[in-house]
């Protein structure tokens, strides 16, 4: 496949991104603060269920000292997960709320210690000293309102704004496939089970499950999204180390351009290498040079 090809699907891709990301004709013709009162409904007949089945699994690289996930599943549909992160300073507590398979809410609360954990057994244990919670309201996989600590609202101007969407979605994706039946892609090289989650996937390859250099378009659409979250995070940081300078992506919009890419292909364009194709992304954005 050649350049002009290559820059022909970008725009494609680029073009899913805009439509994924602008709002749905239910926003349009629904006042935000309705959908915003809808989803604190909805939350509230999910914290009624008593009866959950609950799924259990440790994280590990999300926070200093570890944390663990916790899923609710009613009639096998995951409806909340609640998360628990310790710091030495602190620790969070987060809960995701599902509804029709959509996230729909999360609120994330941050408790501070007056003590580090490290002093804790010495010193007879800490207290909480302060806590901070923002809220986060999702419709059609958009963050349509974010409370911050003071309960005010953030404007989606906020420089921020897109990498906190972006960020939350993700872990979102994270913890539910984490969560979710095993493996996803049964059959297929790519097959991985719950017990075995791997820490390396693709890069280094001397270190990798995966060798991610041989990954075709045809094979990426054999991957979960938590395998091609981490095929992308951990190239970027092998080109970051061969090209010797920092690479500033949004990990969401090229998943969602790659996805684009992927289902775009036919016939020879299924065999084109992905290392290439986020490389022709990255030379097109301007972040490396061609032949450097």
């Amino acid at each position: 496949m050649n350049k002009k090809q290559l820059t022909a699907i970008w725009m494609i891709s680029s073009f899913l991104v805009m439509s994924l990301t602008m709002p749905s004709y239910a926003t349009e013709y629904k006042a935000e603060d309705e959908i915003v009162q809808d989803i604190r409904e909805k939350c509230t007949v999910i914290d009624r269920v008593k009866s959950y089945r609950k799924v259990e699994r440790d994280v590990v690289g999300k926070s200093t000292e570890g944390g663990v996930i916790v899923g609710h599943f009613q009639d096998n549909k995951l409806r909340k997960i609640a998360a628990t992160f310790y710091f030495e300073s602190g620790k969070t507590i987060d809960g995701y709320y599902f509804w029709e398979d959509n996230l729909i809410f999360i609120f994330e609360r941050k408790f501070y210690y007056s003590l580090p954990i490290s002093f804790m057994s010495k010193e007879g244990g800490g207290k909480v000293s302060k806590i901070e919670e923002n809220h986060y309201y999702f419709n059609n996989n958009n963050l349509i309102r974010w409370l911050d600590k003071n309960g005010k609202i953030v404007s989606k101007d906020n420089s921020e704004y897109k990498a906190k969407e972006a960020l939350l979605i993700s872990d979102t994706k994270e913890f539910a496939e984490r969560l979710g039946p095993f493996p996803q892609n049964t059959g297929s090289s790519y097959e991985y089970s719950q017990d075995n989650i791997p820490d390396v996937c693709f890069f280094p390859i001397d270190k990798a499950r995966w060798d991610g250099s041989k990954i075709t378009a045809k094979e990426w659409k054999m991957l979960t999204d938590f395998q091609k979250t981490m095929f992308i995070s951990e190239y970027i940081e092998e080109l970051e180390k061969g090209y010797k300078t920092s690479i500033d992506i949004n990990g969401w919009d090229y998943l969602i351009a790659l996805n684009g890419f992927a289902d775009a292909c036919k016939d020879e364009c299924l065999n084109e290498l992905m290392t290439r194709v986020i490389k022709e992304l990255l030379i097109e954005q301007g972040e490396i040079k061609e032949n450097e």
